[in-house]
């Protein structure tokens, strides 16, 4: 689940923010202009799906990679697109001196957490661990995106990501079936998703 950074460099620490944010209009694009930080988690959430088997195999060896870890990395990793956004929106929210019901929020991410790994894990061990992970995210930019509505206003998400995830859709393509070697396939699919990214005016 999201923990709030403590040490963060520009722009995403609160000052960087607040600087940003003098009234709520500022404060909304505080939360569009980064929208690059989607832009590469979708990517990097993509290529460790792809190889998750290598990459499991190389940092854990063969005993992980053959006990169920690459499909652990595989669901796991796709935390990250909503991590960054809660981290951002968390910024944001103390920019606009939210900082109370901050903590409600995340009481209540830290509530499901809990449950969802007491009813998760017995019966799908660390798959259950792992999908507990990405639900927290989700649960808890709820309560963030309904302060974010309240006090700084509506954020046009789907306009914000509809095409880098179209994009995101090109750039499986060279991945998969597999038939390319890795150090083939992955600038392969970089150069795909920046062209359709490029070409869906992102």
């Amino acid at each position: 689940m999201y923990v709030p950074l403590v040490d963060s460099e520009q722009p995403f620490t609160p000052a960087t923010i607040t600087r940003h944010t003098a009234n709520e209009v500022e404060a909304r694009v505080a939360v569009e202009e980064p929208a690059w930080l989607i832009l590469f988690a979708l990517p990097v959430a993509l290529l460790t799906t792809r190889y998750a088997g290598p990459i499991v195999l190389a940092f854990g060896g063969r005993e992980f990679a053959e006990h169920g870890s690459t499909l652990a990395l595989q669901i796991l990793i796709w935390f990250l697109p909503f991590s960054f956004i809660n981290s951002l929106v968390h910024y944001v929210l103390i920019a606009v001196n939210q900082q109370h019901a901050l903590t409600r929020a995340f009481i209540i991410g830290v509530l499901f957490n809990l449950v969802a790994n007491l009813l998760l894990i017995p019966r799908s061990s660390f798959y259950g661990a792992a999908a507990t992970t990405i639900l927290s995210e989700i649960v808890l930019l709820l309560p963030f995106y309904a302060l974010l509505r309240r006090h700084v206003g509506h954020i046009p998400w789907l306009s914000l990501f509809w095409r880098p995830i179209v994009a995101l859709a090109a750039m499986a393509l060279p991945l998969w079936p597999g038939g390319l070697p890795f150090w083939l396939a992955i600038p392969l699919a970089g150069l795909v998703y920046l062209a359709a990214l490029v070409a869906l005016g992102a």
